[in-house]
């Protein structure tokens, strides 16, 4: 725990699964990865960050996600940076690096489920996103907190 003003603000290391599953055409790609990161409360949300690997394909990549009820947020930033913002209902257009230029992508999230607690939890993600206008891919990304037994706070 750290002290802002008066408020206590709770930063806990966490391990980090992460399930996402992508759909075009008919055909679905699934992928798993795991990451060791932060968790820590931020008003009514809970904030995720964790440093992407080269199995992900964004080494030197750091992802933040900030879940509240019905909406999250996506950042990435450093080697790639990149915005989504998913809103229950809502479809937004968001600017992603792909390393070589940007795409300007529109997310329509279809529901945002936050499960998250201090230390543990899942937030799922349903959303699609399209290209330009064009091709459409239905996303389904999973993310399962826990603390690992005897982790260190981070100040």
């Amino acid at each position: 725990m750290r002290r802002i003003g008066k408020d206590e603000v709770s930063v806990m290391n966490v391990q980090i699964t992460i399930t996402g599953t992508q759909t075009l055409d008919g055909a679905s790609e699934t992928t798993r990865l795991s990451a060791t990161g932060r968790m820590e409360r931020d008003g009514d949300a809970w904030v995720l960050t964790y440093a992407e690997s080269a199995e992900s394909g964004m080494d030197g990549v750091t992802t933040q996600i900030r879940a509240g009820r019905d909406r999250a947020e996506i950042r990435r930033s450093g080697a790639l940076n990149s915005r989504l913002l998913l809103e229950e209902g809502g479809r937004h257009l968001c600017r992603y690096d792909t390393g070589y230029g940007f795409l300007q992508l529109g997310v329509h999230t279809h529901r945002v489920e936050n499960r998250l607690e201090e230390g543990s939890g899942q937030l799922r993600l349903h959303y699609t996103l399209e290209l330009e206008g064009g091709a459409a891919a239905r996303q389904e990304l999973l993310l399962e907190v826990a603390r690992p037994e005897g982790a260190p706070d981070k100040d």
